[in-house]
């Protein structure tokens, strides 16, 4: 019978795996830069879910290989040894890799030079666990709301908690630098709602002209809203939404740059309109109903601008008609399986 090469790679990435967690335990132990563990501690996750992944994947290859040497030990069936490039052997798609679109599972250009801009801001990372899998469950719809804190926020908090639902609020955060938009954010975080960043300026020529300006803007927004409310906000939205006229030449490097701080964006696929197109309450909500009974997953576009009393008029119904079509109304968090645009090219 031929020797074989005994396959030590399990034990290997075994080894490397305990290493990185250990090292990571003794850092928070003997203490270092509050910072640099807070950039790195999402980096080393990732890596350790990596090297699982591999370590598991190696295993089974070897189990199979191995299975298949004793069914025929006088010959191998042409089958290389897993651990030899090029072996021809099937790629494996690391688990949940379909369920997480653009969500980096691994790090294929290590060791390769980064755009400067990654540099900037060392504390403006989430400590978001991608591996944990998504919730994606039907029948649900989540309500959004865009562009506030304005005179119509509590007004649209008052009908939620009527309504005992809880929703997701996309703040700008130069609204929030009055003592009343600091008292709604911090109501809005009291009463269970979640709180994502929807830009500190919302100025589309200026937070699109540079991914270096877009890092600015939300970095600021992000410090304030832990200054005023105590919470590092997870989830953000694209003023715009993830594509649009004003990012179309830098909307992959924003995409891929705010994904590798850990930070999850969610565009929408059901829309009152009152941005701009419906006026009154019949229309937002017939616009937000129709849509919704297409759908068992519903990420809802609505804003609470200070002139959108039509959609402050239309919430009650709405929230009656998504909750007949047997719809359970939720708050986004970093679980909910995101809702976004595809690349065009």
């Amino acid at each position: 019978m031929p020797h074989r090469k005994k396959n030590r790679r399990p034990l290997l990435l075994l080894c490397i795996a305990a290493a990185l967690v250990i090292s990571m335990l003794c850092a928070v132990k003997y203490g270092v830069d509050s910072s640099k563990l807070r950039k790195e501690s999402g980096e080393l996750r990732l890596r350790v879910a990596e090297l699982s992944s591999q370590l598991a994947e190696t295993a089974q290859r070897l189990q199979e290989t191995e299975a298949q040497a004793q069914g025929d030990p006088e010959d191998d069936g042409g089958q290389s040894d897993p651990d030899e490039a090029g072996s021809g052997g099937e790629e494996h798609t690391p688990e949940g890799g379909e369920d997480a679109p653009g969500v980096p599972v691994s790090n294929p250009t290590e060791g390769m030079e980064h755009p400067e801009y990654q540099e900037l801001y060392p504390d403006f990372y989430a400590e978001t666990d991608f591996s944990a899998g998504w919730n994606d469950q039907d029948n649900v719809a989540y309500l959004t709301f865009d562009d506030g804190p304005t005179e119509r926020t509590p007004e649209v908090l008052d009908i939620l908690a009527q309504k005992g639902v809880k929703a997701t609020f996309f703040v700008v955060g130069t609204t929030l630098k009055s003592d009343f938009g600091k008292k709604m954010l911090q109501r809005i975080v009291d009463e269970g709602h979640t709180v994502a960043m929807h830009s500190m300026t919302h100025k589309y020529n200026v937070i699109y002209s540079s991914v270096e300006a877009f890092l600015d803007d939300f970095n600021q927004e992000y410090e304030l809203i832990y200054e005023i409310a105590g919470v590092h906000p997870t989830l953000f939205r694209f003023p715009g939404g993830s594509i649009n006229t004003y990012n179309k030449s830098i909307y992959k490097e924003l995409i891929s740059e705010m994904l590798r701080r850990g930070f999850l964006y969610y565009d929408w696929n059901v829309s009152g309109e009152d941005a701009a197109g419906a006026k009154t309450a019949q229309a937002v909500a017939s616009n937000v109903i129709s849509q919704s009974e297409k759908r068992s997953r519903c990420v809802v576009l609505l804003h609470d601008g200070e002139d959108k009393t039509a959609t402050v008029a239309a919430l009650p119904g709405m929230i009656d008609s998504l909750t007949a079509q047997g719809k359970q109304i939720l708050p986004l968090d970093e679980s909910v399986k995101p809702i976004v645009y595809g690349y065009r090219d």
